[in-house]
């Protein structure tokens, strides 16, 4: 048997401000995506934006269809975009931002189970 030990940190903060420049630079990047998102049967924007091992950022946004709610979520899309243009190379970080055209969003947003699977396989495939 081999025993495997997984740690998730969140941090919460107040304003961007207090984010290093690396990180309020990812953030950016993210909520500028969001417009890219298509989401007109939930109405929630959501966009992601990944930092690479290379210092490259590459970003995803979610995208329903009519079959909602069948889609692709914006981790998904930002994990793929990175597999196909950068083969091989490994996520440092990620930044994960949402606007909702009903209510506002004021607490982190947490991947769904499929995207917590999706970041989990995409970090250990480069062990």
């Amino acid at each position: 048997m081999q025993e495997k030990e997984i740690k998730l940190t969140i941090k919460t903060y107040k304003t961007i401000s207090e984010l290093s420049e690396q990180d309020q630079d990812l953030l950016k990047s993210a909520v500028e995506a969001l417009p890219h998102s298509y989401s007109p049967y939930s109405n929630y924007k959501v966009a992601a934006a990944i930092l690479l091992e290379n210092g490259k950022i590459v970003t995803g946004t979610n995208q329903e269809n009519a079959s909602y709610p069948a889609g692709i979520c914006a981790e998904g899309t930002a994990l793929s975009v990175a597999a196909a243009l950068y083969p091989g190379v490994g996520m440092k970080q990620i930044a994960i931002t949402a606007k909702s055209g009903t209510h506002l969003v004021d607490h982190p947003v947490a991947p769904c189970g499929i995207c917590r699977q999706r970041i989990f396989e995409y970090e250990t495939r480069f062990e």
